[in-house]
C-alpha cells in the first residue's frame, strides 16, 4: 500500500517497542524518514535487527520525568 510517505519526516516516541516500535517499521516501510526515541538504545538496535527494517532511521535516547512537588 503506498501511502505517500517517502521522504516525509516523522518523530515517534516510545519507538522501541509495542506501538511505538510498530508505527516505526510501517512508516520505515513506507520510505518516511523516522526520528525513534525511547529510553535506551539497545532494545532500539534489537528490535531494528529483528525487523530487517529499512529506510531512514535515527534513534534518541530521551526519559522525560514528570515532577508533581
Amino acid at each position: 500500500m503506498d501511502l505517500e510517505l517517502a521522504g516525509k519526516t516523522f518523530i515517534v516516541t516510545g519507538g522501541t517497542d509495542g506501538l511505538g516500535f510498530a508505527a516505526v517499521k510501517c512508516l520505515a516501510a513506507e520510505g518516511a524518514n523516522v526520528l525513534a526515541t525511547g529510553r535506551t538504545e539497545e532494545k532500539f538496535l534489537r528490535a531494528r535487527q529483528a525487523s530487517a527494517v529499512s529506510g531512514k532511521l535515527l534513534f534518541v535516547r530521551y526519559h522525560l520525568v514528570l515532577s508533581m512537588a
